[in-house]
């Protein structure tokens, strides 16, 4: 999986966590708002918490977990940029990965 991760990176994608830099969205409920592409792509069990869905993506950023899902949009969690943690939408899925413009 750390390969496909990687890959994941060259594609722009993000590195997308649960906590980190003092932040958590440990136990915060999954809601349409937080993964709107990925909403009626799978099912989500009442009470499934959206740290539990982050943790099933390709990009969740702990290299000791190994994870397969790859969602089709953003999705909410904590991110960093520039080594500056913060929550919101993380690029993260495959909205905005185009093959390269043929170059004629």
């Amino acid at each position: 999986m750390t390969l496909a991760h990687e890959v994941g990176h060259a594609c722009k994608r993000q590195d997308i966590y649960v906590a980190g830099g003092g932040l958590s969205i440990v136990g915060e409920a999954v809601e349409h708002s937080k993964m709107p592409m990925d909403w009626a792509n799978g099912y989500h069990p009442p009470g499934m918490t959206q740290d539990v869905v982050i943790k099933r993506l390709l990009m969740y950023g702990d290299p000791n977990v190994s994870n397969t899902r790859i969602p089709r949009g953003n999705i909410y969690g904590i991110g960093d940029t520039n080594y500056m943690f913060k929550t919101g939408m993380w690029n993260v899925g495959l909205e905005g990965i185009s093959p390269p413009e043929d170059s004629k």
